[in-house]
Protein backbone atom coordinates (compact mmCIF):
# COMPACT_ATOMS: atom_id res chain seq x y z
CA UNK A 1 0.00 0.00 0.00
CA UNK A 2 1.29 3.88 -0.54
CA UNK A 3 1.65 5.90 2.33
CA UNK A 4 -0.82 8.34 3.74
CA UNK A 5 -0.13 11.67 3.56
CA UNK A 6 -1.14 13.54 7.29
CA UNK A 7 -4.20 14.85 6.10
CA UNK A 8 -5.19 11.37 4.86
CA UNK A 9 -3.91 10.20 8.15
CA UNK A 10 -6.13 12.32 10.26
CA UNK A 11 -9.07 12.12 7.48
CA UNK A 12 -8.74 7.84 8.02
CA UNK A 13 -8.06 7.95 12.15
CA UNK A 14 -11.49 10.38 12.38
CA UNK A 15 -13.79 7.81 10.12
CA UNK A 16 -12.34 4.11 12.08
CA UNK A 17 -12.87 5.67 15.14
CA UNK A 18 -16.83 5.69 14.31
CA UNK A 19 -17.05 2.59 12.74
CA UNK A 20 -17.90 -0.78 14.86
CA UNK A 21 -17.57 -3.10 12.36
CA UNK A 22 -14.20 -5.47 12.09
CA UNK A 23 -15.34 -5.93 8.43
CA UNK A 24 -15.11 -1.72 7.72
CA UNK A 25 -11.95 -1.86 9.45
CA UNK A 26 -9.97 -4.57 7.08
CA UNK A 27 -12.05 -2.57 4.15
CA UNK A 28 -10.57 1.03 5.57
CA UNK A 29 -6.84 -0.82 6.02
CA UNK A 30 -6.85 -1.57 2.72
CA UNK A 31 -8.02 1.92 1.20
CA UNK A 32 -5.80 3.69 -1.43
CA UNK A 33 -4.83 6.94 -1.84
CA UNK A 34 -7.88 9.10 -2.91
CA UNK A 35 -5.86 11.10 -5.47
CA UNK A 36 -4.03 7.83 -6.87
CA UNK A 37 -5.83 6.41 -9.69
CA UNK A 38 -7.79 3.18 -8.01
CA UNK A 39 -6.87 -0.21 -10.29
CA UNK A 40 -10.88 -0.91 -11.74
CA UNK A 41 -11.79 -4.48 -10.32
CA UNK A 42 -11.15 -6.93 -12.44
CA UNK A 43 -13.32 -10.48 -13.22
CA UNK A 44 -10.85 -12.36 -15.34
CA UNK A 45 -9.24 -14.66 -11.82
CA UNK A 46 -11.75 -15.21 -9.65
CA UNK A 47 -12.74 -18.47 -10.36
CA UNK A 48 -9.44 -19.52 -10.08
CA UNK A 49 -8.79 -18.38 -6.88
CA UNK A 50 -12.22 -19.17 -5.57
CA UNK A 51 -11.36 -22.59 -6.90
CA UNK A 52 -8.37 -23.23 -5.38
CA UNK A 53 -9.61 -22.10 -1.23
CA UNK A 54 -12.70 -24.43 -1.81
CA UNK A 55 -11.13 -27.12 -2.95
CA UNK A 56 -8.96 -27.22 0.07
CA UNK A 57 -11.44 -26.89 2.13
CA UNK A 58 -13.49 -29.81 0.29
CA UNK A 59 -10.34 -31.77 0.43
CA UNK A 60 -9.65 -30.95 3.82
CA UNK A 61 -5.90 -30.45 2.91
CA UNK A 62 -5.23 -32.94 0.56
CA UNK A 63 -3.90 -31.67 -2.25
CA UNK A 64 -4.11 -35.04 -3.42
CA UNK A 65 -7.15 -35.97 -2.64
CA UNK A 66 -10.59 -35.88 -4.69
CA UNK A 67 -8.66 -35.19 -8.24
CA UNK A 68 -12.20 -35.26 -9.98
CA UNK A 69 -13.44 -32.36 -8.27
CA UNK A 70 -15.03 -29.70 -10.33
CA UNK A 71 -17.27 -26.44 -9.47
CA UNK A 72 -20.68 -25.74 -10.40
CA UNK A 73 -21.03 -22.61 -12.07
CA UNK A 74 -24.62 -22.41 -13.25
CA UNK A 75 -27.15 -22.57 -10.47
CA UNK A 76 -29.14 -26.11 -9.66
CA UNK A 77 -31.47 -26.53 -7.29
CA UNK A 78 -31.04 -29.97 -6.06
CA UNK A 79 -34.74 -30.94 -5.89
CA UNK A 80 -34.41 -34.79 -6.52
CA UNK A 81 -36.13 -35.70 -3.25
CA UNK A 82 -39.55 -34.82 -5.05
CA UNK A 83 -38.35 -35.74 -8.13
CA UNK A 84 -35.94 -38.58 -8.28
CA UNK A 85 -35.45 -38.56 -12.37
CA UNK A 86 -33.35 -35.00 -11.57
CA UNK A 87 -31.11 -37.28 -9.78
CA UNK A 88 -30.74 -39.84 -12.58
CA UNK A 89 -30.26 -37.55 -15.20
CA UNK A 90 -27.74 -35.57 -13.36
CA UNK A 91 -25.26 -38.43 -12.35
CA UNK A 92 -26.35 -40.58 -15.60
CA UNK A 93 -24.48 -37.72 -17.82
CA UNK A 94 -20.35 -37.89 -18.23
CA UNK A 95 -19.19 -34.51 -16.89
CA UNK A 96 -16.94 -32.91 -19.30
CA UNK A 97 -13.59 -32.65 -18.10
CA UNK A 98 -12.16 -29.07 -16.61
CA UNK A 99 -12.39 -26.87 -13.69
CA UNK A 100 -16.35 -26.59 -13.54
CA UNK A 101 -18.55 -28.71 -13.77
CA UNK A 102 -20.52 -29.88 -16.37
CA UNK A 103 -23.02 -32.66 -18.39
CA UNK A 104 -21.98 -33.78 -21.90
CA UNK A 105 -24.24 -35.18 -23.92
CA UNK A 106 -22.65 -38.53 -23.10
CA UNK A 107 -24.58 -41.03 -21.25
CA UNK A 108 -22.48 -43.33 -19.00
CA UNK A 109 -24.35 -46.10 -19.30
CA UNK A 110 -24.07 -46.25 -23.36
CA UNK A 111 -20.18 -45.30 -22.83
CA UNK A 112 -20.01 -48.96 -20.44
CA UNK A 113 -22.01 -50.61 -22.76
CA UNK A 114 -20.20 -49.63 -25.90
CA UNK A 115 -16.54 -50.60 -23.58
CA UNK A 116 -17.67 -54.05 -22.73
CA UNK A 117 -18.83 -54.67 -26.28
CA UNK A 118 -15.63 -53.70 -27.66
CA UNK A 119 -13.57 -56.09 -25.18
CA UNK A 120 -12.11 -58.46 -27.99
CA UNK A 121 -13.37 -61.88 -26.14
CA UNK A 122 -11.90 -64.88 -28.05
CA UNK A 123 -14.18 -67.89 -29.31
CA UNK A 124 -14.81 -69.90 -25.99
CA UNK A 125 -12.67 -73.46 -26.75
CA UNK A 126 -14.41 -76.40 -27.00
CA UNK A 127 -14.33 -78.09 -23.62
CA UNK A 128 -15.25 -81.63 -22.24
CA UNK A 129 -18.50 -81.57 -20.44
CA UNK A 130 -19.38 -84.88 -19.73
CA UNK A 131 -17.78 -84.80 -16.24
CA UNK A 132 -19.65 -81.77 -14.96
CA UNK A 133 -23.00 -83.01 -16.51
CA UNK A 134 -22.05 -86.38 -14.27
CA UNK A 135 -21.70 -84.29 -11.25
CA UNK A 136 -24.93 -82.86 -12.20
CA UNK A 137 -26.72 -86.33 -12.75
CA UNK A 138 -25.32 -87.16 -9.23
CA UNK A 139 -26.46 -84.17 -7.44
CA UNK A 140 -29.84 -84.64 -8.46
CA UNK A 141 -29.98 -88.44 -7.58
CA UNK A 142 -28.45 -87.33 -3.85
CA UNK A 143 -31.08 -84.40 -3.87
CA UNK A 144 -34.25 -86.98 -5.16
CA UNK A 145 -32.92 -89.29 -2.39
CA UNK A 146 -32.77 -86.78 0.54
CA UNK A 147 -36.52 -85.21 -0.62
CA UNK A 148 -37.92 -89.33 -0.33
CA UNK A 149 -35.75 -89.12 3.44
CA UNK A 150 -37.12 -85.81 4.44
CA UNK A 151 -40.79 -86.69 4.04
CA UNK A 152 -40.20 -90.14 6.02
CA UNK A 153 -38.95 -87.99 8.64
CA UNK A 154 -40.99 -85.39 8.86
CA UNK A 155 -44.00 -88.27 9.05
CA UNK A 156 -42.35 -89.73 12.34
CA UNK A 157 -41.50 -86.62 13.86
CA UNK A 158 -45.43 -85.57 13.25
CA UNK A 159 -46.24 -89.17 15.28
CA UNK A 160 -43.49 -88.35 17.83
CA UNK A 161 -45.26 -85.55 18.49
CA UNK A 162 -49.11 -86.69 18.92
CA UNK A 163 -47.85 -89.83 21.23
CA UNK A 164 -45.53 -88.43 23.60
CA UNK A 165 -46.13 -84.44 23.97
CA UNK A 166 -47.70 -85.15 26.97
CA UNK A 167 -44.85 -87.65 28.20
CA UNK A 168 -41.82 -85.93 27.15
CA UNK A 169 -39.59 -84.31 29.58
CA UNK A 170 -36.59 -81.86 29.52
CA UNK A 171 -33.91 -84.22 27.84
CA UNK A 172 -36.40 -85.39 24.79
CA UNK A 173 -36.37 -83.88 21.27
CA UNK A 174 -38.89 -81.15 20.94
CA UNK A 175 -37.63 -79.78 17.52
CA UNK A 176 -37.51 -81.52 14.08
CA UNK A 177 -33.80 -80.24 14.03
CA UNK A 178 -33.27 -82.49 17.31
CA UNK A 179 -35.53 -84.77 16.41
CA UNK A 180 -33.95 -85.41 12.82
CA UNK A 181 -30.66 -85.63 14.63
CA UNK A 182 -31.51 -88.62 16.81
CA UNK A 183 -33.81 -90.83 14.92
CA UNK A 184 -33.26 -89.71 11.36
CA UNK A 185 -29.20 -89.65 11.60
CA UNK A 186 -29.04 -90.72 7.41
CA UNK A 187 -31.16 -87.58 6.38
CA UNK A 188 -28.42 -85.66 7.92
CA UNK A 189 -25.86 -87.76 6.67
CA UNK A 190 -27.73 -86.96 2.96
CA UNK A 191 -27.88 -83.47 3.41
CA UNK A 192 -23.75 -83.38 4.16
CA UNK A 193 -23.89 -85.24 1.01
CA UNK A 194 -25.63 -82.70 -0.88
CA UNK A 195 -23.23 -79.79 0.28
CA UNK A 196 -20.31 -81.55 -0.57
CA UNK A 197 -21.15 -82.37 -4.10
CA UNK A 198 -22.75 -78.75 -4.79
CA UNK A 199 -18.64 -77.77 -3.47
CA UNK A 200 -17.48 -80.46 -6.48
CA UNK A 201 -19.83 -79.00 -9.14
CA UNK A 202 -18.56 -75.31 -8.16
CA UNK A 203 -15.12 -76.71 -8.75
CA UNK A 204 -16.15 -78.18 -12.18
CA UNK A 205 -18.05 -75.35 -13.03
CA UNK A 206 -14.97 -72.92 -12.89
CA UNK A 207 -12.73 -75.23 -14.14
CA UNK A 208 -14.69 -75.03 -17.36
CA UNK A 209 -14.24 -71.38 -17.29
CA UNK A 210 -12.16 -69.02 -19.69
CA UNK A 211 -9.90 -66.00 -18.57
CA UNK A 212 -12.56 -63.58 -19.94
CA UNK A 213 -15.19 -65.49 -18.27
CA UNK A 214 -15.92 -61.85 -16.29
CA UNK A 215 -15.97 -59.87 -19.04
CA UNK A 216 -18.25 -61.98 -20.66
CA UNK A 217 -20.56 -62.30 -17.18
CA UNK A 218 -20.55 -58.39 -17.08
CA UNK A 219 -21.80 -58.11 -20.56
CA UNK A 220 -24.26 -60.80 -19.77
CA UNK A 221 -25.16 -58.95 -16.21
CA UNK A 222 -25.88 -55.72 -18.62
CA UNK A 223 -28.18 -57.29 -21.35
CA UNK A 224 -30.33 -58.76 -19.69
CA UNK A 225 -30.65 -55.67 -16.75
CA UNK A 226 -34.08 -53.53 -17.98
CA UNK A 227 -33.16 -50.19 -18.85
CA UNK A 228 -35.09 -48.54 -16.05
CA UNK A 229 -33.31 -50.81 -13.28
CA UNK A 230 -29.61 -49.39 -14.79
CA UNK A 231 -29.67 -46.40 -11.82
CA UNK A 232 -27.69 -44.95 -9.89
CA UNK A 233 -27.78 -44.92 -5.64
CA UNK A 234 -27.74 -41.85 -3.85
CA UNK A 235 -27.81 -41.50 0.01
CA UNK A 236 -29.08 -39.02 1.93
CA UNK A 237 -32.06 -37.02 2.62
CA UNK A 238 -32.45 -33.36 1.52
CA UNK A 239 -35.42 -32.78 3.27
CA UNK A 240 -33.69 -33.44 6.49
CA UNK A 241 -30.21 -32.06 5.61
CA UNK A 242 -32.33 -28.59 4.88
CA UNK A 243 -34.34 -28.79 8.19
CA UNK A 244 -30.66 -30.20 10.22
CA UNK A 245 -29.26 -26.85 8.89
CA UNK A 246 -31.81 -24.38 10.11
CA UNK A 247 -31.54 -25.62 13.56
CA UNK A 248 -27.70 -25.59 13.03
CA UNK A 249 -27.02 -29.32 13.56
CA UNK A 250 -24.75 -29.32 10.29
CA UNK A 251 -21.68 -28.01 9.32
CA UNK A 252 -21.64 -24.66 7.53
CA UNK A 253 -18.09 -22.99 5.54
CA UNK A 254 -17.68 -19.13 4.35
CA UNK A 255 -15.07 -18.24 1.86
CA UNK A 256 -13.67 -14.60 2.30
CA UNK A 257 -12.21 -12.63 -0.88
CA UNK A 258 -10.16 -9.73 0.12
CA UNK A 259 -6.29 -8.50 -0.35
CA UNK A 260 -5.14 -10.83 2.03
CA UNK A 261 -4.01 -14.25 0.87
CA UNK A 262 -3.64 -16.31 3.78
CA UNK A 263 -6.73 -19.28 5.46
CA UNK A 264 -7.86 -19.23 8.71
CA UNK A 265 -10.31 -21.31 10.63
CA UNK A 266 -12.60 -19.54 12.86
CA UNK A 267 -14.62 -22.46 14.75
CA UNK A 268 -14.87 -25.62 14.53
CA UNK A 269 -17.92 -26.30 12.02
CA UNK A 270 -16.81 -22.96 10.11
CA UNK A 271 -13.83 -22.70 7.28
CA UNK A 272 -12.82 -19.12 6.87
CA UNK A 273 -10.97 -18.39 3.55
CA UNK A 274 -8.76 -15.16 2.15
CA UNK A 275 -7.30 -14.58 -1.67
CA UNK A 276 -6.47 -11.92 -3.34
CA UNK A 277 -9.39 -10.99 -5.59
CA UNK A 278 -10.32 -11.29 -9.45
CA UNK A 279 -12.51 -13.63 -11.61
CA UNK A 280 -14.65 -14.64 -14.45
CA UNK A 281 -18.24 -14.84 -14.46
CA UNK A 282 -18.60 -14.80 -11.05
CA UNK A 283 -21.24 -12.60 -10.50
CA UNK A 284 -24.28 -12.60 -12.70
CA UNK A 285 -27.96 -10.92 -12.72
CA UNK A 286 -30.97 -10.90 -14.82
CA UNK A 287 -30.86 -8.85 -18.44
CA UNK A 288 -34.19 -7.91 -17.74
CA UNK A 289 -37.29 -8.72 -16.05
CA UNK A 290 -37.59 -10.82 -19.13
CA UNK A 291 -37.29 -14.27 -18.10
CA UNK A 292 -36.42 -15.24 -21.83
CA UNK A 293 -33.53 -12.71 -21.60
CA UNK A 294 -31.12 -15.25 -19.57
CA UNK A 295 -28.28 -13.56 -17.39
CA UNK A 296 -24.97 -11.71 -17.81
CA UNK A 297 -22.02 -11.04 -15.89
CA UNK A 298 -22.21 -8.16 -13.49
CA UNK A 299 -18.97 -5.46 -14.35
CA UNK A 300 -17.73 -4.05 -10.89
CA UNK A 301 -16.15 -0.38 -10.45
CA UNK A 302 -14.76 -1.02 -7.24
CA UNK A 303 -10.91 -0.65 -6.49
CA UNK A 304 -9.57 -3.69 -6.36
CA UNK A 305 -8.32 -2.46 -2.53
CA UNK A 306 -11.97 -1.82 -1.52
CA UNK A 307 -13.34 -4.58 -2.46
CA UNK A 308 -14.30 -7.42 -0.05
CA UNK A 309 -16.32 -10.88 -0.12
CA UNK A 310 -17.65 -12.90 2.35
CA UNK A 311 -19.53 -16.34 0.64
CA UNK A 312 -21.30 -19.40 3.09
CA UNK A 313 -24.08 -21.07 3.63
CA UNK A 314 -25.93 -22.47 6.95
CA UNK A 315 -24.86 -26.18 5.59
CA UNK A 316 -23.30 -28.31 3.07
CA UNK A 317 -23.70 -31.97 2.63
CA UNK A 318 -21.97 -34.73 0.99
CA UNK A 319 -24.10 -37.67 -1.32
CA UNK A 320 -22.24 -40.48 -2.21
CA UNK A 321 -23.99 -41.72 -5.43
CA UNK A 322 -22.42 -44.73 -7.50
CA UNK A 323 -23.70 -47.11 -10.33
CA UNK A 324 -26.10 -50.03 -9.18
CA UNK A 325 -24.31 -53.23 -8.74
CA UNK A 326 -27.05 -55.28 -10.71
CA UNK A 327 -25.92 -53.52 -14.15
CA UNK A 328 -21.93 -52.50 -13.54
CA UNK A 329 -19.23 -54.59 -12.73
CA UNK A 330 -15.86 -51.86 -11.43
CA UNK A 331 -13.66 -54.79 -11.55
CA UNK A 332 -14.35 -55.31 -14.73
CA UNK A 333 -13.27 -51.77 -15.87
CA UNK A 334 -10.46 -52.05 -14.13
CA UNK A 335 -9.22 -55.46 -15.35
CA UNK A 336 -9.96 -54.22 -19.19
CA UNK A 337 -8.54 -50.89 -18.79
CA UNK A 338 -5.96 -50.88 -21.62
CA UNK A 339 -8.02 -53.99 -23.83
CA UNK A 340 -7.71 -55.91 -25.83
CA UNK A 341 -10.29 -53.95 -27.66
CA UNK A 342 -11.74 -54.64 -31.23
CA UNK A 343 -11.57 -50.76 -32.26
CA UNK A 344 -8.86 -48.47 -31.26
CA UNK A 345 -10.61 -46.59 -28.49
CA UNK A 346 -9.49 -44.38 -25.57
CA UNK A 347 -11.96 -44.73 -22.86
CA UNK A 348 -10.05 -43.16 -20.05
CA UNK A 349 -8.27 -40.41 -18.43
CA UNK A 350 -4.38 -41.08 -18.21
CA UNK A 351 -3.59 -39.21 -14.60
CA UNK A 352 -0.02 -39.98 -15.50
CA UNK A 353 0.11 -37.34 -18.03
CA UNK A 354 -2.30 -34.97 -16.59
CA UNK A 355 -3.91 -33.96 -19.99
CA UNK A 356 -7.08 -35.48 -20.70
CA UNK A 357 -7.81 -37.34 -23.85
CA UNK A 358 -10.48 -35.90 -25.93
CA UNK A 359 -11.22 -39.23 -27.46
CA UNK A 360 -12.16 -40.55 -24.23
CA UNK A 361 -15.44 -42.06 -24.01
CA UNK A 362 -15.95 -42.69 -20.52
CA UNK A 363 -13.55 -41.18 -18.40
CA UNK A 364 -15.21 -39.76 -15.38
CA UNK A 365 -18.24 -41.20 -13.25
CA UNK A 366 -19.80 -39.29 -10.57
CA UNK A 367 -19.18 -40.32 -7.28
CA UNK A 368 -20.11 -37.24 -4.77
CA UNK A 369 -22.34 -34.33 -4.77
CA UNK A 370 -21.74 -31.40 -2.60
CA UNK A 371 -24.82 -29.35 -1.67
CA UNK A 372 -25.12 -26.25 0.00
CA UNK A 373 -28.59 -24.98 1.41
CA UNK A 374 -29.29 -21.56 3.50
CA UNK A 375 -26.39 -19.18 1.09
CA UNK A 376 -25.20 -16.25 2.25
CA UNK A 377 -23.25 -13.17 0.63
CA UNK A 378 -21.94 -10.13 2.39
CA UNK A 379 -20.66 -7.79 0.66
CA UNK A 380 -18.41 -4.35 0.37
CA UNK A 381 -18.54 -2.37 -2.83
CA UNK A 382 -18.80 1.31 -4.03
CA UNK A 383 -21.76 3.11 -3.25
CA UNK A 384 -21.97 2.95 -7.24
CA UNK A 385 -21.91 -0.46 -7.69
CA UNK A 386 -24.50 -1.34 -4.81
CA UNK A 387 -27.25 1.34 -6.53
CA UNK A 388 -26.79 -0.95 -9.41
CA UNK A 389 -27.03 -4.31 -7.54
CA UNK A 390 -29.99 -2.63 -5.90
CA UNK A 391 -31.66 -2.06 -9.39
CA UNK A 392 -30.52 -5.44 -11.11
CA UNK A 393 -32.72 -7.30 -8.05
CA UNK A 394 -35.40 -4.67 -8.39
CA UNK A 395 -35.36 -5.55 -12.43
CA UNK A 396 -35.03 -9.36 -12.28
CA UNK A 397 -35.75 -12.57 -10.80
CA UNK A 398 -32.39 -14.06 -9.15
CA UNK A 399 -28.78 -13.11 -8.32
CA UNK A 400 -26.25 -15.95 -8.19
CA UNK A 401 -22.73 -15.57 -7.20
CA UNK A 402 -20.36 -18.58 -7.74
CA UNK A 403 -22.85 -20.70 -9.20
CA UNK A 404 -25.40 -20.38 -6.38
CA UNK A 405 -28.63 -18.94 -6.85
CA UNK A 406 -30.30 -16.26 -4.57
CA UNK A 407 -34.35 -15.97 -6.21
CA UNK A 408 -36.17 -12.98 -4.58
CA UNK A 409 -38.98 -14.62 -5.61
CA UNK A 410 -38.64 -17.70 -3.21
CA UNK A 411 -37.71 -15.61 0.14
CA UNK A 412 -34.17 -14.23 -0.91
CA UNK A 413 -33.35 -10.43 0.44
CA UNK A 414 -31.06 -8.23 -0.73
CA UNK A 415 -30.09 -5.59 2.00
CA UNK A 416 -28.07 -2.14 1.91
CA UNK A 417 -25.74 -0.64 4.68
CA UNK A 418 -23.76 2.51 3.79
CA UNK A 419 -20.60 2.28 5.86
CA UNK A 420 -18.57 5.34 4.84
CA UNK A 421 -18.95 8.11 2.38
CA UNK A 422 -17.20 5.64 -0.27
CA UNK A 423 -18.43 1.99 0.34
CA UNK A 424 -21.56 0.31 1.13
CA UNK A 425 -22.23 -3.03 2.62
CA UNK A 426 -24.67 -5.34 0.49
CA UNK A 427 -26.05 -8.89 2.22
CA UNK A 428 -27.41 -11.22 0.38
CA UNK A 429 -29.61 -13.77 2.10
CA UNK A 430 -30.41 -17.02 0.07
CA UNK A 431 -33.68 -19.46 0.63
CA UNK A 432 -32.94 -21.77 3.69
CA UNK A 433 -35.14 -24.82 2.54
CA UNK A 434 -33.67 -25.28 -1.39
CA UNK A 435 -30.55 -27.10 -1.26
CA UNK A 436 -28.56 -26.36 -4.00
CA UNK A 437 -26.10 -28.09 -5.67
CA UNK A 438 -22.11 -26.58 -5.36
CA UNK A 439 -20.06 -29.41 -6.70
CA UNK A 440 -19.24 -32.90 -8.38
CA UNK A 441 -16.72 -34.99 -7.75
CA UNK A 442 -16.43 -37.69 -10.28
CA UNK A 443 -14.20 -41.00 -10.37
CA UNK A 444 -11.75 -40.56 -12.48
CA UNK A 445 -11.82 -44.15 -14.50
CA UNK A 446 -10.29 -46.70 -14.67
CA UNK A 447 -9.52 -46.40 -11.06
CA UNK A 448 -11.15 -47.76 -8.40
Amino acid sequence: LATLSPAHQKKTMSLSSKLLSLATLLVLATLSLADSAPETLSTEGLWKRYRAELFEFLRAGDADALPGLQLVTTPFPAEWDENPQILQDLVTRIPRWGASWSMSEKDFRVAYEDFLTNIKLPAQPKKDFSQLERIEDQLFELEMKMGMQMQSCMQKYQQHQIMYSKYMDAGKPKTFDQYKQVFCASLSRAEQAIVDKRGELLVAQVALRDEFYDARAALGKFAVTPESERTFNAYGSLRRFAESAQAGNVNGFEVKITSKTKSETRSTTTQSMSFGFDGSAFFQVPVSASLQMGKEEMKFKTSTSDFQLLFGAKGYMVIPVFPSRNWYSPEVVKKYANGPFRQNKKYFFNVAKKSFPQSAIMPLVVRNLFVVVGPRVEMYVSRDDAEELQKKKTFGLSFSVAGISFDFNKGSELHRTDETNKLSKITIIGDSNTPQLMAVESQILPNM
